[in-house]
């Protein structure tokens, strides 16, 4: 299928959106359920948390799913709880894992008018779309990736606009309509399903947050619409943490615009330090992007050990981010916490760090006594994987220790 027809099949479905903004119906679910337990901001739902769903509908349960989301979205809709908690609620459905398709479609079978199921689909196709198109600039990107996004968001784009009447406060599903937008739609689109969103809960901050995204240069706005948005959220009285975390977005987007377009990482280290400091106590991920800002961007003069407080802070909001990990281990290792240090070159190893795989591996080789014993055939399959990854280091070590092959 051409472009074209996936772009004319986009436009009758956003038309058929828009028409729906005026004819939101009311959804009463039938069972309570104990409130979520997270309390204040967080990035990722706990992975015992997602599996549980994940588990839910890889069992078939879709009573239970049905029960658990309208019970959620009716503590939304009553107050109980924000429109960042619910959004949290879904993160299980970025799982692009090729069965969950089918089992997301049994689902939406089985309950044609669960706004939970629509919902979960819509999130799911959209998901893949992203993956499929990666992330390089359109320039770079291949025609049959950015193909690929717009089947996919079509398909997405089916199931949350048919979401839209099933519930009174949509709000998920118009959040990942505006992310879809912001791909193809451009600014007026934009704009009106950030007004939908703002009708049915005033005082949302998700879809605010991600509509200051679209505002961005990298998406044909600037930063001064950034600001004048910000001074429109201030003017609705929006709570001050919701403020404190759009500034921070602005400042996040010039500190990047400083390190990667200008390459003047001094300057962009104020503004990743500015990001900081704005968002103590509101752990989101405009913090963890910024705080690895400054680890990368550091003066490389400079030793890891200066970044401590930083390597620190980011793991313990992303504890699976592997080359932070190696960065620790090398830490560590100098601070002479050796068993500490090759227990996080092992995890980051596993997670795919190449410098980990060569640092874990050296370890392995040569051992540590006494509690770490030489395994060289289990060193050089991870020394072998960070060279096949274009770890030079890792090429040398292997040249060195088999110089005949």
């Amino acid at each position: 299928m051409h472009l074209s027809k996936y772009l004319l099949i986009h436009n009758r479905l956003t038309l058929a959106a828009l028409g729906v903004l005026i004819s939101i119906g009311c959804h009463q679910p039938a069972l309570e359920s104990p409130l979520i337990s997270h309390a204040g901001w967080m990035i990722k739902l706990p992975q015992e948390e997602r599996q549980a769903v994940t588990n839910l509908l890889r069992t078939g349960q879709f009573t239970r799913l049905n029960q658990l989301y309208e019970d959620l979205q009716r503590q939304y809709e009553n107050g109980l709880i924000n429109d960042r908690d619910l959004t949290l609620q879904y993160q299980p459905f970025n799982n692009t894992s090729h069965e969950n398709e089918s089992l997301l479609n049994q689902w939406v079978e089985n309950s044609p008018a669960s706004y939970p199921a629509r919902l979960a689909r819509g999130l799911y196709y959209a998901r893949i779309g992203v993956e499929h198109r990666g992330a390089k600039t359109t320039a770079n990107t291949p025609t049959a990736k950015i193909q690929d996004l717009h089947y996919y968001l079509d398909l997405s784009n089916k199931d949350l606009i048919d979401s839209l009447p099933l519930t009174s406060k949509p709000t998920v599903s118009v959040l990942r309509l505006l992310k879809s937008s912001k791909h193809r739609d451009g600014k007026q689109v934009n704009r009106k399903w950030l007004d939908y969103a703002n009708r049915i809960d005033p005082k949302n901050y998700e879809v605010r947050r991600e509509f200051m995204i679209t505002l961005a240069p990298r998406w044909g706005g600037s930063h001064d619409e950034m600001w004048a948005f910000l001074k429109e959220c201030q003017d609705e009285h929006l709570q001050i943490e919701y403020m404190k975390a759009l500034e921070a977005r602005i400042y996040l987007d010039q500190a990047e615009e400083w390190c990667c377009e200008r390459h003047q990482p001094e300057k962009g280290l104020v503004f990743y330090r500015k990001v900081v400091s704005l968002l103590d106590g509101i752990d989101i991920k405009e913090k963890l992007d910024a705080l690895k800002g400054i680890v990368s961007n550091r003066d490389k003069s400079q030793s890891l050990m200066a970044m401590v407080p930083e390597i620190e802070a980011i793991l313990r909001l992303s504890p699976n981010e592997s080359r932070i990990l190696g960065y620790r281990g090398w830490v560590r290792f100098q601070q002479g916490r050796n068993l500490e240090g090759l227990k996080d070159y092992e995890t980051a190893a596993e997670l795919g760090d190449a410098y980990s795989q060569l640092q874990f591996g050296k370890q392995l080789y040569y051992g540590m006594p006494p509690t770490v014993v030489p395994n060289r055939e289990q060193a050089l399959i991870w020394i072998k994987k960070a060279a096949s990854q274009g770890n030079e280091g890792a090429r040398q070590f292997i040249a060195e220790v088999e110089p005949s092959k």
